[in-house]
């Protein structure tokens, strides 16, 4: 019953492990065809994040259907799923949007400016 009772607890725990088969995974971002610095990009299962360097390029632990969130403060925001093919090149290419910001329309107006005079004696 011993040996039984091992071995179910040996079989558990190598299922467990063989589902965490997370790998560290590259990429690069881009605006257009220029590479994009200091791109924050965080792993939303794993809670852990990188920065992308000068080139673009960072490197990030992930596994499949992991969920990759992209984000600068000039850019649009966006979110990377993992696939079997990020994981098999270990290689992924984002391209990212130009945030646009709208303003309201303002008027200047001259202040009227009021000179008290005094005379010291």
């Amino acid at each position: 019953m011993r040996k039984f009772l091992f071995f179910i607890c040996y079989l558990t725990s190598l299922i467990i492990v063989a589902q965490n088969n997370a790998k560290i995974v590259s990429g690069t971002i881009y605006l257009d065809s220029l590479a994009l610095e200091d791109v924050h990009i965080i792993n939303s299962k794993l809670d852990i994040g990188s920065v992308s360097d000068k080139k673009g390029r960072f490197e990030i632990l992930a596994a499949k259907g992991d969920v990759l969130i992209i984000s600068h403060v000039n850019f649009e925001y966006k979110e990377h799923l993992i696939t079997e093919d990020d994981l098999r090149l270990q290689q992924i290419n984002i391209h990212l949007d130009s945030k646009t910001y709208m303003l309201d329309e303002i008027v200047l107006k001259k202040r009227k400016v009021f000179l008290k005079l005094t005379k010291t004696y």
